[in-house]
């Protein structure tokens, strides 16, 4: 009786508490290559308050920088049609994947969406609206987002004005993501106590 109540006990206990904390732990060694220290690692392990200032400004402009490639998934969501979303994801099953070095380094499809969008519908960039605050395409992430605009520009393509959106949209999102990698290798030399 005593084990089975302790067994409960330790169900509850690893199923409630434990569990998501070994998942998240697990997450942030898939997510970060060897040697790299995310924004989030980071202040996780120290307290940020205790950081000398240009470091607690490297956090800062880290994690500003994760929320801008967040941004960029939901104006893309919010930009394309549920038609759209759908066709691009569909015919996105025909274009060749793109795998790029493990870890959160910089996206190989970038490059190249931004290179279609070029000879398709030339440098015009518009400005980029404020993101939405709900994602119109919750289930799928940045990259099949990627990949399923990519194929629209191949494909069907999209009006002009969403092009240029989509373009100044990708140049800063790569932009970011390469000052995301040299803030993350930066914090990878801090010395945590």
């Amino acid at each position: 009786m005593r084990r089975g109540l302790l067994a409960l006990a330790l169900g509850v206990a690893w199923f409630g508490w434990a569990a998501e904390a070994v998942n998240t732990r697990l997450e942030a060694f898939l997510v970060a290559p060897r040697g790299q220290r995310t924004a989030a690692d980071l202040r996780a392990r120290t307290k940020v308050a205790r950081l000398p200032s240009e470091l607690r400004a490297l956090v800062a402009e880290a994690e500003a920088a994760m929320v801008r490639e967040e941004e960029w998934s939901l104006i893309v969501g919010s930009l394309l049609t549920k038609a759209e979303r759908a066709e691009g994801l569909s015919l996105a099953e025909g274009e060749p994947v793109f795998v790029g070095p493990p870890g959160r380094l910089l996206e190989p499809e970038l490059p190249i969406l931004i290179e279609a969008i070029l000879a398709r519908y030339g440098p015009e960039v518009a400005p980029i609206p404020p993101a939405p605050r709900r994602d119109e395409w919750p289930t799928i992430d940045r990259r099949a987002r990627v990949r399923a605009l990519l194929a629209l520009v191949h494909g069907p393509g999209l009006d002009e004005e969403r092009a240029a959106v989509v373009l100044a949209l990708t140049l800063d999102l790569l932009e970011t993501q390469a000052r995301r990698t040299e803030i993350e290798a930066l914090l990878a030399e801090v010395k945590v106590r």
